[in-house]
Formats: C-alpha cells, structure tokens, sequence
C-alpha cells in the first residue's frame, strides 16, 4: 500500500485489530520516498490508520479469497408458513466481517442477488400480471426468507459485488419450484340503478374472483355479520352473478386455498345494503302507505326512471300496467288502513324458531283446497311431470343442470343446496315475504306440533295443531307423476326448498298418510303442492 502525502510531510502508519483503535501500533517497516511512504506487506483482516498532521485516515483490509463466492445447489425448506419460504445454499457466501476503530464489528454487504418470478395484482385491469423480482443479502451464511412466489418459478442466484466488479460474477439456477402459496383479487360489479353496492331489492350483482396460480379451491362467502360467522350462503366458482330478493346488510368475500387447505387467502369484503317493500301500497319504501306514495306513484306514471322493481311495486293492483287504478287502490288502503303485503293469512304455532306458516297452499284460496303441483324448482303447474319435461335436466336424470352436488353419477356440479328466489314458487306467486320451508322448517312442524288425521269440509288431512293452540290444515293432496294424479285423499307430499345433497335427483319433503307424518326425500320432477313461510322482515 502507498500513501501519497498532500502536506509534504511523512505519514505515520498504523495496524490495529478487533479490539479498535485503543490498540493500535506503529508500523515501523515503512519505505520512504520523499512524500511517499508504503507498506510492502500488507496483512488481511487487519485494520490500518495514517496520519498526516492533523489527518487520519482508516481503513480494514480483507483477503476475498478467504471469503471467495462458491455455489453448489440450493435446498427449499418445507414450506410450513404462507407467509415465509425459506431455504439454504450449498456453497460459500459467508459474511464478510471488518471492525471500526472502536472494535464495533461490521459486516460488508456482499449485494448478493436472488431473482424469481411472482404475480403481482393489477388493479386497473383486475388482473394478476408475472413480474421479475430481485432480492439481494449481505451473504448466505444461514437461511435466507422471503415471501413465497406467487407462481412456479425457478430462482436464480448471482453474485457478488465484488465479482461483479472484476468481471467474473458467477450465478446458480435452481430446479423449478413450484409454489403453495395462494392470493386472490376481485371486483364487483353493481347493479344498473345504484352506484353502491345494494339498493332496492331485487338488484343484481356480479362478483368475480381472481386467483393465483396454486388455488385449487375457491368461494365466495355470504354471511348476515362483519366476522363471517353467520354465513349463509357459499359459491364454489370464481363468478357469482346473484339476485338479491331480501331487504338486509350482507357480507362478501372471496376465499382461496391450496390443494391441502393449508394456505389460505381472502379479498376484500364487500357491504351490500338491500331495501325491499314490506307494505302493499308502500312505492317510495318509508314503511308507510300515505299521500307520497300517491305523489311517486304519479311520478312512474309521468316516466320517472325507476327499477324494474320499483314499477312492478308501482302495480299495486297486479293489473300488469301502472296507471290511475293503481292510485284509488292506493287511496282505498289509506281509508281502509290496510297496509298489507297480500291476502295470504299466516299462523303462529308457537314454534321454537318462530317460523310463521301459511293458511292455504300455493294456488289455493282456502285451507282444504289442493292448490297448484310444482316440479321442484319449477313455478308452473303442468300436465306432464317427469325428467324429459323437467326444467332442471336435459331430458334425463343424469341431466341435472342446475343445484346438484355431482352425486349419483351425476356430472354436473354447482353446490347450490337451496332454491334461489327466482326458482321458490311462494316467493314468484306470493311476493318477498314468502318462501318455500326448508327441511328444518318442515321437521320442526312434524316434531313440534300434534298431528290429528281428521275430515274438514269434506276433504281428508291433517290438523297441526301448534305448542300454542294455534293450528293449520293440510290437506292430504296426493302428487302428480307423469298424466297420473295419484293418492289425493289418501297421503299428501309437499316440497321444501332443500336439495338432498347426497343423491342431487331428491329433494327434502314433508309427507304422511293416515297413520304418521314424516320428513323424507321425493324425486325432483314430482309434481307436489307447496305450503309456504312467511319471511321475518328486517
């Protein structure tokens, strides 16, 4: 080493070691040169001072030979976190240490490079975009952690700095790792009437998912609460276009995981408020039916823009137009204080959950009349029931293409074990405040009530008698198979709105003869009455 010195005057040399520069010593082997003094041995991993005058200059020497970049292989640790990948390389990159003058210890930064692929999410295109990645450490010398990819990729390992700089960096290229981590994005895309996500029922949302590459399974969850505790409907597919029939707040998230379950990922949780009309006569939805319903309902009629919706409410006489009539049946309700949903009559039997049932079946006026037979799924009576005239098939049994869970040979699969609104003939025929029972609903009537097999007005059945007195008459309706109507007065079989998740061709129903009542299982393209709910209105 030679120091040139600025002052003309002789420089004095020092060495010094881990303990700082308190123990510091002269170098007394210097070679001088007028202004030049030089060290002709030079020691590595050692620590030199030169003094000028009033100047002083240090630095620590280090053999890169002792420390020389070697790779061999790189090992993956089993990835027990999510959130962390680590691994460790076959080689030498050990750190490289020097120490201040006051015996601190350092480490030189080796710029050691790490390069891979990851999925990075985009949110201006809703989509998941490939990009190369650079990590880089100090050395190697105990296991390196980063945040898993989120696509297969390979690793690439180059370095150092120093190589770098001498023209002679060498690299290592990993076996292809295939990755367990998983993310997700979404996007939601709002009905046609409102900026928010919710509005006045029923509004259409789409929501869509975007997974990373190791997902394997995937739904979206809808729950009543912020925490997902209370989820009440789950979709095993990255879109879900749903039809939101209730008034409520709703929750939607969706969530992925890897082939084992054990990584997983949420998206961002969607709020949905639904405002519905409880109230026959009630078109601008305070709860109320008084002259500003009269005031919106002149509105529509003049051609204010309004949902689909909103102007099927506007019908308040189900004449099929909004017009002046629909106003005297609203004024009619104003003077007769008959603020009611529709004319069907329900009764509280005194039931644990509270379910309030209805007086007749669907298609009836009165208790003892049979009503219309449903296909399940289906909201029209017909004249031929069996699966080449099923609309939830393609002619056969193994045909089902709509609500099956793929069992019994069955090829089509969406998880939908309960009918949607559209497809419930209470809720078409009967408006949002009823529904079809579903098979807890109609196992707690068969347990909870007293079955008495009895004549009323001349037609066999059954009177329910509830905990509280109350009761309902179900007649013994028989069902429809093919151009047979078959058993009427003798047994009855009425439909829920519950899928047999087992066998996806079966439905939950409830039916009795003579001698007992009991919750089974009917082949789907029955044709069955309907008893209904009635909905409790947030």
């Amino acid at each position: 080493m030679t120091y040139h010195s600025s002052s003309g005057e002789l420089a004095v040399w020092f060495s010094y070691d881990s303990r700082g520069a308190d123990y510091a010593e002269e170098i007394t082997d210097i070679s001088c040169d007028s202004s030049v003094t030089s060290l002709s041995q030079v020691l590595p991993n050692s620590g030199y001072i030169i003094v000028e005058g009033n100047q002083r200059y240090c630095f620590w020497v280090v053999n890169y030979a002792d420390y020389y970049l070697e790779l061999n292989d790189m090992y993956f640790n089993p990835q027990t976190s999510c959130d962390l990948l680590s691994f460790n390389v076959d080689g030498h990159a050990d750190a490289i240490p020097y120490y201040t003058t006051d015996g601190r210890r350092q480490v030189l930064d080796r710029e050691i490079k790490l390069s891979y692929n990851t999925l990075i999410w985009n949110d201006d295109d809703a989509n998941w975009w490939e990009q190369r990645m650079v990590e880089t450490f100090a050395a190697l010398d105990q296991d390196v952690e980063i945040v898993p990819p989120l696509c297969d990729t390979d690793f690439m390992l180059t370095g150092d700095r120093f190589l770098e700089e001498w023209g002679i960096e060498i690299y290592f290229l990993s076996e292809y790792f295939q990755t367990q981590a998983v993310s997700c994005g979404s996007t939601v895309e709002p009905n046609d009437f409102y900026s928010e996500l919710g509005g006045w029922a029923p509004c259409r949302i789409v929501f869509k998912g975007y997974p990373t590459d190791a997902v394997v399974y995937r739904a979206w969850e809808m729950a009543t609460d912020a925490d997902f505790e209370n989820v009440i409907k789950w979709f095993d597919q990255d879109e879900v276009e749903y039809t939101f029939m209730e008034a409520g707040t709703y929750y939607l998230r969706y969530m992925v995981t890897n082939a084992d379950g054990s990584c997983k990922a949420y998206g961002k949780t969607y709020v949905i408020k639904v405002k519905s009309f409880p109230i026959r006569g009630d078109i601008n939805g305070d709860r109320e039916v008084n002259i500003a319903d009269i005031n919106a309902l002149i509105s529509i009629i003049l051609g204010s823009d309004v949902s689909d919706y909103v102007r099927t409410r506007a019908d308040v006489n189900n004449d099929g137009e909004v017009s002046i009539a629909d106003i005297n049946v609203i004024i009619y309700i104003i003077l007769k204080g008959q603020p009611a949903v529709n004319t069907i009559d329900w009764v509280d039997l005194g039931l644990p959950s509270g379910t309030l049932w209805a007086t007749c079946n669907v298609g009836a006026n009165s208790p003892e009349e049979y009503g219309d037979y449903f296909a399940w799924g289906e909201t029209f009576s017909k004249d031929y029931y069996d699966w080449t005239t099923y609309k939830w098939c393609n002619g056969s049994i193994e045909g089902i293409n709509k609500y099956s869970y793929g069992a019994n040979n069955i090829n089509f699969m969406d998880f939908k074990g309960e009918l949607e609104p559209e497809d419930d003939v209470a809720y078409v025929h009967w408006g949002p405040s009823w529904r079809m029972p579903s098979y807890e609903q109609q196992k707690e009537l068969a347990e909870q009530c007293t079955w008495t097999w009895t004549t009323q007005n001349g037609v066999n059945g059954y009177l329910v008698i509830g905990q509280n007195g109350n009761s309902i008459f179900l007649p013994a309706t028989g069902y429809r198979w093919k151009e047979l109507f078959d058993g009427a007065g003798s047994f009855g079989t009425y439909w829920s709105r519950t899928l047999y998740m087992d066998y996806s061709y079966l439905s939950f129903s409830l039916g009795f003869d003579s001698s007992h009542a009991v919750c089974g299982m009917s082949g789907r393209c029955n044709g069955n009455p309907v008893r209904a709910v009635r909905v409790t209105q947030n």
